[in-house]
């Protein structure tokens, strides 16, 4: 895919250089501000091509005119390119989801980051395969209940798209250890905790997000992810936990370290990932949106893909109406 970067540069005045790779040139705006907030308009200039060196560069630049810093960086697509309307969908690190440049006047053009869908940044990892995605439920999930014929997918018997084997699971504790994190015992991914659950007779329904998430990994062999959006403050992105770092995961208290495990990150620190989610962000009775995270791994092609497709499916035949969040 195309790369785009954002540069900070202080010269003439403090600005923003958001350059699209375009062939062999970078098609390039100055902006007034950085694409911080969904919503938010910021005026644009559009300037001259750049070398494409400047994806990789950092420092000062030649003429005098000042030095630039990498404010972020990613690929994107498009899915609108107009001579005078861009749509785009980004995908760095701090700036990830649907983008709309359009022009107003001669060079003066406007940066739009879309209010559709929320923004969700992911960092660089050579194994990961997220899928994420936003539900919006017809009523408070406090007051739906998952249909029989949906909690009759809580058995290993049960008819699915998908089967999870060793080769899934051995896939998944790769997946986890990269960073250093040990997928064992108590902090073995979700998707083995619902197998022993299931075997054990102990699963039961709690509610529709939540059977929803069950389900699917259950199937699928993938840990899931759900969090109540409502309860989470931006910005969110995906990301390695650094050491020491922990969350409280139920509500007697108790708390898993979390150090080394890829983890989703509210403005409050990490809360969800692919072993436990935290007290703080879990859905509840009044819940109305909710995140998905499909925590698929490179080394299952396709695979995340498919349980995304199938989960989304379960949940809109439930009544539910799902979109996709700023993730990949």
């Amino acid at each position: 895919m195309p790369r785009f970067v954002i540069l900070e540069h202080d010269h003439p005045s403090l600005h923003w250089d958001f350059m699209l790779e375009v062939g062999e040139v970078l098609w390039t705006w100055r902006l007034s501000a950085p694409p911080e907030e969904v919503g938010q308009r910021i005026a644009a200039q559009r300037i001259g091509e750049h070398r494409r060196l400047y994806l990789d560069y950092e420092g000062p630049v030649s003429g005098g005119r000042g030095a630039v810093t990498r404010w972020d960086a990613g690929t994107y697509d498009t899915s609108l390119l107009q001579p005078d309307r861009l749509r785009l969908r980004l995908q760095g690190r701090r700036v990830s989801g649907p983008a709309e440049l359009t022009r107003i006047e001669g060079e003066q053009w406007e940066m739009v980051m879309s209010e559709d869908l929320v923004p969700l940044g992911v960092d660089a990892h050579p194994l990961l395969d997220l899928r994420a995605f936003i539900t919006e439920f017809p009523r408070p999930l406090g007051e739906l209940a998952s249909s029989p014929g949906f909690l009759a997918l809580m058995s290993l018997d049960a008819p699915a798209p998908l089967r999870s084997d060793d080769s899934v699971r051995e896939a998944v504790r790769n997946l986890l250890r990269h960073g250093g994190f040990k997928p064992t015992g108590r902090s073995k991914p979700a998707s083995e905790y619902l197998i022993k659950a299931v075997t054990e007779k102990t699963l039961s329904s709690i509610n529709l997000a939540v059977d929803a998430c069950n389900v699917v990994s259950l199937h699928s062999g993938l840990p899931v992810s759900v969090v109540d959006l409502d309860r989470a403050r931006l910005p969110l992105h995906v990301g390695v936990a650094p050491a020491g770092a922990s969350y409280v995961f139920n509500a007697s208290g108790q708390s898993i370290d979390v150090g080394g495990l890829l983890c989703l990150f509210d403005a409050d620190g990490p809360c969800g990932s692919a072993v436990k989610d935290s007290q703080r962000t879990k859905t509840g009775p009044v819940t109305r949106r909710t995140l998905s995270l499909i925590w698929g791994t490179q080394a299952l092609p396709d695979r995340a893909a498919q349980t995304a497709t199938w989960y989304r499916r379960l949940l809109e035949q439930e009544g539910a109406q799902t979109k996709d969040a700023g993730g990949p």
